[in-house]
């Protein structure tokens, strides 16, 4: 199965600037503020790779732009982190049956190049994306952060991460 890219991705905003020191975002919207589902995770590209977050607040300043709150982003440091980024959802056909973008299939390995197995799916835990691999005959959870992502290759449909101590 091919892994989804921007090419199953709808863009939705750009984020401007930083608003105040609590980590609220000033942002460009390209879509109507009332179209845009809070319950559903909108993704953040990093390194190329898709992040999730959530909306927790969402405030239309006129009709293009929006203050928007989102998880995780909790200071001035982090809100300027993100200026410049574009927000994504997915398009209907850039989801699996999780909602998660679709890298099933794709092999991992961690940091000193050792095969750890195949993804053979995802799990959508709010504020904590697992992908699932089969790793000697079991299935193990794997946290699905950008921290832990140390390089992939899209077209070898292999990635690899710095797996936390104790998964294996």
């Amino acid at each position: 199965m091919k892994a989804v890219t921007k090419t199953g991705m709808l863009r939705i905003a750009r984020i401007i600037k930083s608003n105040g020191i609590e980590g609220e975002v000033q942002a460009e919207l390209f879509i109507p503020s009332d179209e845009i589902q809070k319950e559903e995770p909108v993704y953040i590209i990093f390194d190329g790779l898709p992040v999730p977050f959530f909306i927790e607040n969402l405030s239309p300043k006129g009709n293009r732009k929006a203050y928007l709150r989102l998880t995780d982003v909790e200071n001035l440091e982090d809100a300027d982190e993100l200026e410049g980024k574009e927000i994504y959802i997915l398009d209907d056909g850039g989801r699996d049956e999780t909602g998660l973008f679709s890298i099933e299939g794709w092999t991992v390995y961690d940091t000193e190049g050792n095969e750890i197995g195949e993804i053979t799916g995802s799990l959508d835990i709010p504020e904590n994306p697992c992908i699932i691999v089969e790793h000697n005959g079991k299935e193990i959870y794997i946290p699905f952060h950008e921290d832990l992502i140390a390089g992939y290759d899209e077209e070898t449909g292999k990635i690899s991460m710095d797996i936390p101590e104790g998964l294996l």
